[in-house]
Order: C-alpha cells, then structure tokens, then sequence
C-alpha cells in the first residue's frame, strides 16, 4: 500500500558505510580544528589574550576519543569488557554517558561563549565567537556521526 523510500547509504554493506561515515565524520572533525585555526592565525592577539576559549575545542577533541574507543559489543554485553578494575557493561555504559555529557558540556559551553563574550557586545570582533561555536558543532557532529553511524563488522 505505501511504499517506504530508504537512503542509498542505509543499503550499502556495512565495511562501505563504515568507510563513508568515516569520511564525513573526519572531515567535520577536520573542518572543525582548520576554522580554529584561521582564527588563531588571523586574531593572533585575541587569542593570545583569550587563550581559555581553546578549551571547549580541545576538550570536545577528547570527548571524540572516550565516546569512540568504547566497542559497540561492550554496550551491548555481548562480549566481556574489562580494563584493569573497571569491568562489564556497566563500566562501558557509564564511559559512554560521560562522554556524551562532556560533550554536550562544551556546545554549552561554546555557546555560552558565544552569547556572552561576543553576541551581546557589539563592539568586538564577532567572528571568534562564531569560530569557536563552529568548531565546537562540526566536532560535535563528528562525534556523534561516528559514533553511532558505524555497523559493527566481524
């Protein structure tokens, strides 16, 4: 009776998805770090004197790596997942939810920088504000593209 259209991607075999979601999370990770550093070469002053709005970048940067090196079959409990003493899905369950909460934390905080050192006083510059919220999303999309974009493969 109705016919549901599905996305080419979705069709393609896992090993292919795994590669494009790759690609695509790469290069907003990419585009991300290359806008803060058009800014830092452009504003070298400004961010001399501004050197803390580098850390929502640098923390969504490691965000990117807790949330991705936790295995899929670790969160689902089909395997055994065990590092040093923190042992099983529990253990992976909560590495994935500080994570995300970290990573939500600095589009938070991004944002907030962007609101309040930048949107609201017109008489600085408004591109850093912009460059830092920018960052912080295209990182943020990355994480969450790669994280769960990918099919698991045996």
């Amino acid at each position: 009776m109705y016919r549901v259209s599905k996305c080419a991607i979705c069709e393609l075999p896992a090993f292919k998805k795994n590669c494009i979601v790759a690609c695509i999370s790469g290069t907003f990770f990419a585009s991300g770090w290359w806008i803060l550093f058009d800014l830092q070469t452009n504003y070298t002053e400004f961010m001399e004197e501004h050197a803390i709005y580098h850390l929502p970048g640098v923390v969504a940067t490691l965000t990117l790596l807790l949330i991705n090196l936790i295995p899929l079959a670790a969160l689902q409990g089909s395997v055994h997942y065990s590092y040093g003493a923190l042992r099983g899905k529990g253990t992976a369950v909560l590495c994935l939810f500080l994570g995300l909460m970290a990573a939500f934390g600095t589009m938070i905080g991004a944002t907030y920088i962007w609101i309040a050192e930048f949107l609201l006083d017109k008489s600085v510059i408004q591109w850093p504000g912009y460059a830092i919220l920018l960052q912080n999303l295209f990182i943020f999309i990355s994480n969450l593209s790669f994280r769960f974009g990918r099919q698991e493969t045996s």
